[in-house]
């Protein structure tokens, strides 16, 4: 029998047992060394942040008073009865809405039912501006 062919190149290699081109073992310590050292970085900073902030939350907080008497609430105030709360709002709205009244008697502002200031637009149109009027912008076209 035949002995198969030997690479001479494989044979005067040992073994390192590993993959030598994959990584390098540098590297990985350098990450490691470098993760390390952000972590003492931000920690201590971020502890100065926290200390900080609470210190000025301190500061900041209102001290009670002895002379305040202590209120002690039951919980949220509710409304007893929403739909009709909401039923006397539309309805006070929608009488304000549909007459005749004063908004300010001494310089003669008036508020009129909706119905009737289309009618007075249709009839007197808009009142012009008052004061100079403003130069408009000129469109340039667009591409």
């Amino acid at each position: 029998m035949t002995q198969p062919a030997h690479d001479s190149h494989v044979d005067s290699h040992p073994d390192p047992g590993h993959e030598t081109s994959d990584v390098r073992p540098s590297l990985i310590g350098r990450f490691g060394a470098g993760l390390v050292a952000m972590v003492a970085l931000v920690m201590p900073l971020l502890g100065w942040m926290y200390s900080t902030m609470e210190s000025r939350i301190q500061r900041n907080r209102q001290e009670v008073s002895a002379l305040t008497p202590d209120v002690t609430y039951s919980g949220p105030q509710l409304q007893p009865q929403p739909s009709v709360e909401l039923r006397d709002l539309k309805n006070a709205e929608l009488k304000h809405l549909t007459s005749y009244g004063w908004i300010d008697r001494e310089k003669g502002v008036v508020h009129v039912p909706v119905e009737a200031a289309i009618k007075l637009l249709a009839t007197q149109g808009l009142p012009e501006p008052e004061g100079p009027a403003r130069p408009t912008a000129k469109e340039e076209p667009r591409p």
